[in-house]
Parts: C-alpha cells; sequence; structure tokens
C-alpha cells in the first residue's frame, strides 16, 4: 500500500504537491510532463479509495453525457481514469469562484449573488429529474444499492449521536424519524454538492460545476436540502438559503407530497451537518442548522 504522496509514482505526471491526504486516498497536484498542464490526481490508498474514484468518473462522465446532450445550466470538468488514479485539470486560476466557505474576516468574502445562478441551478434539476433509473450506467446503478442501505443507517446513527447529547428535542427527533420512515423511499438522481464554492465563472460567462463525486440515484430533492443547509451551516447565508427554498417550492410544490419528502431529506442532511458541526465546535452554526430543519414550512 502507497502511504504518502511522495512515493506515488504517475505515468507521464511530475508530481509537484500534496493537496490532501486521508486513509483511503491522496488528492495531488501534478503538471503533466508533455505540455506541462497542471491536474489534480486523485489517487487510491485502499480499496475503499479505489471505489470512491471509480464512482467519481463514472458520475463525472454521467453529467458530461448529459450536458452532451441538452443545456444542464453548467459545464462539467472531463477526467481521465487510468492505472487507478483519476486525473482532472486543475482550473482554480481559470475560473472565479461564485462563493466561499467561511473566511476569518467577513470583509474578505466574496460571494455572487445566488439570484445570478439560480436559473442555472434548476435547470440542472429539470434535466436531472428526467432521469430514470435505467439511464444509469452499471456502476452507478450499483452504487445505489450499497447507498440505499447506508443511507438509513447514517440517519439512525447521526440522529442518535445528537439525541444522546442532548444536542436535539425528543419532539424534533421523533418528528425527523417519522418523516424518513415514510417519505425517505423517494429517490431521484442527484449530484449531491452544488454550492457557490464548486460553481466556477469561466472567461466566457458559462458556469462549471465540480466535484461530482457523490451523485448518484438518492433521496429526492437532496440536492435543495444540500444546498440549503452547507449555505446555512458552513457560510452563514441563511438569506440565501431562504431564496433558494422559496424557488424550490416554486417550482416543484405541485409535486404529489413535495413538502414531506422536501423535509424528510432536510432532516437527513440536517442531521449528518449537525453532528459535523458540533464535532468541529461550531455550535452556532449547528443551531443555525436544527433552526431551518424545525421552522421550514
Amino acid at each position: 500500500m502507497v502511504n504518502s504522496g511522495s512515493e506515488i509514482k504517475l505515468k507521464d505526471y511530475d508530481i509537484k504537491s500534496i493537496i490532501k491526504e486521508n486513509d483511503d486516498y491522496s488528492v495531488l497536484l501534478a503538471v503533466r510532463e508533455n505540455d506541462a498542464e497542471r491536474f489534480f490526481i486523485k489517487y487510491p490508498l485502499s480499496e475503499k479509495g479505489r471505489q470512491a474514484i471509480n464512482r467519481e468518473f463514472h458520475n463525472q462522465k454521467f453529467f458530461n453525457d448529459l450536458a452532451a446532450k441538452e443545456d444542464c445550466g453548467f459545464q462539467f470538468l472531463s477526467v481521465t481514469i487510468e492505472e487507478g488514479f483519476l486525473a482532472f485539470p486543475d482550473v482554480s486560476e481559470k475560473v472565479i469562484w461564485l462563493g466561499e466557505l467561511k473566511p476569518e474576516s467577513l470583509a474578505s468574502r466574496q460571494n455572487e449573488p445566488i439570484e445570478n445562478y439560480l436559473d442555472n441551478y434548476f435547470k440542472l434539476q429539470g434535466v436531472m429529474r428526467k432521469v430514470i433509473f435505467d439511464d444509469l450506467s452499471k456502476p452507478l446503478q450499483d452504487d445505489w444499492q450499497e447507498r440505499k442501505e447506508s443511507v438509513k443507517k447514517n440517519f439512525q446513527k447521526n440522529s442518535d449521536y445528537l439525541l444522546e447529547k442532548g444536542l436535539i428535542s425528543g419532539a424534533l427527533f421523533a418528528e425527523g424519524v417519522n418523516l424518513f420512515q415514510t417519505y425517505g423511499e423517494n429517490w431521484a438522481f442527484q449530484h449531491h454538492d452544488i454550492v457557490p464554492w464548486h460553481i466556477g465563472r469561466q472567461d466566457d460567462g458559462r458556469l462549471l460545476l465540480v466535484d461530482s463525486g457523490w451523485a448518484g440515484w438518492s433521496l429526492k430533492y437532496y440536492d435543495f436540502a444540500y444546498t440549503i443547509l452547507q449555505l446555512i451551516g458552513y457560510a452563514d447565508r441563511l438569506a440565501d438559503a431562504k431564496i433558494l427554498a422559496a424557488r424550490a417550492k416554486e417550482e416543484y410544490g405541485d409535486d404529489l407530497d413535495f413538502e414531506p419528502i422536501f423535509k424528510a431529506a432536510l432532516f437527513y442532511r440536517g442531521m449528518k451537518l449537525a453532528k459535523e458541526l458540533q464535532e468541529a465546535g461550531d455550535a452556532a452554526g449547528r443551531e443555525k442548522v436544527f433552526e431551518f430543519v424545525k421552522n421550514y414550512h
């Protein structure tokens, strides 16, 4: 097993630095030797990492295929997979990111108004909404078979954690469990990580959406829940979260059981994010997430 980025040998690439490393994979900045173009490389360090990289490759290919057929509102990176590692171009200096996570100084925050790209967001939702399970490649179908079990386990684990630590009321816990048990079997194709800091505006004005690693057959309306709660918990942007929630209701509020299905997704993501924020020592962010989930109607 490879233990550090410095020991990794990549064909046709010169490794410049290690961006991130965990037990399952390394993210490396590398330069392709024949043309000096910069790439990010994901290199597996475990079987779990190999599976994650394979899933991300198939997700990215699926989105590129969708965008080749119709206007998705976003462009997507072309990625290659070879000898077990994933390579995608470094666009960090070629785009302007539309938002940031919480910086140390609020004065330094650069956030493009969410209204500027909501039409793009919902254009992608409309394209994904037409995807049926049989449209998915076999790797994405297989991924769902594993995911549907882990979703149930994760919801229970995160909810139990918050309840045991006294961070969630018994009434809110019971409401979430009931909603998830009743409406948590509604699924659809979702991107899973549409946030402003993953959206880049290119020189020609078109938008690039990155980080599709967790996309797949997922809880229906999960993208709305995810984006809304990430904006609240990690970027302190409640106003933008409310704008997105209102637009989601405007677009899909007439769907059968939209409200409880969406709220089930809110509870699922809310419990997970609240646990993440608690473990990061961000009690204020955790409470803001709870407040939105509890009061959404």
